[in-house]
């Protein structure tokens, strides 16, 4: 599917309901209206309004190493700027 909308603010941890990490309201349209639950048996199960779905979004790719430096070259980028 196709990102359509990201909510600006983050909603946050919920111990009623067990989510336990912030989140955003997305809108997604949808290549088709079923989830595939088992490729092999053709198994799926058809999706409708207002169900919740959890997913993960790739925005693209690094290494575990890159995302440890960053936060550090980061960090000293600041750090020159107030020099």
């Amino acid at each position: 599917g196709e990102v359509i909308s990201i909510s600006d603010d983050a909603i946050p941890p919920d111990q009623e309901s067990g989510r336990a990490y912030f989140s955003f309201e997305t809108t997604i349209d949808l290549e088709r209206q079923t989830f595939v639950l088992d490729n092999e048996n053709d198994l799926e199960i058809g999706l409708q309004n207002g169900m919740a779905i959890n997913s993960n979004i790739n925005v693209g790719k690094r290494t575990v190493l890159e995302l440890f430096f960053n936060r550090f070259t980061g960090k000293f980028r600041s750090l020159t700027n107030v020099n």
